[in-house]
């Protein structure tokens, strides 16, 4: 089984990739502005350095495929999860690379929220992951509301 391991700015760990290679291209497009490489050297840290070993310990988070989608694997997930495509695998990735990082620094929190401007306010929806707050965002968007971040 080939593997590829990706290290992100900020996370103690390697998101390896288990024979899905082709994933990096969308891999790299969609996390851009995140620093990340194949190896940890040179990565900004977010509280101190990474260990020299980094890269000869364990991942932290594992992808593989399974059937058309892809199974995710994270310490902060009670099971895998399974993604049935690569747009949701990302999401979810990010998810999980966040969760990672305010492990590692406590000082930072994360906020699941969605938010628009309607009618002059500022909403802010706030829920856990698949509350479905992007979806409840859309469709105020597709009314008079102004979608501000999610």
């Amino acid at each position: 089984m080939a593997h590829q391991d990706v290290f992100f700015a900020g996370v103690p760990g390697a998101v390896r990739l288990h024979d899905c290679q082709g994933l990096l291209p969308a891999l790299d497009a969609f996390f851009r502005l995140w620093p990340h490489a194949p190896q940890p050297a040179g990565l900004p840290s977010i509280s101190g350095t990474l260990p020299s070993c980094l890269h000869e310990t364990a991942p932290l988070l594992v992808i593989t495929p399974q059937g058309r989608g892809y199974r995710l694997r994270s310490p902060w997930l009670p099971a895998p999860r399974y993604e049935p495509s690569r747009a949701c695998l990302l999401c979810s990735l990010a998810i999980e690379l966040v969760a990672a990082c305010c492990h590692a620094c406590p000082r930072l929190i994360s906020l699941h929220a969605a938010a628009v401007c309607l009618h002059g306010r500022t909403l802010i929806f706030c829920g856990d992951n698949r509350a479905g707050k992007s979806t409840l965002v859309v469709r105020l968007m597709a009314g008079t509301a102004r979608g501000l971040g999610d």
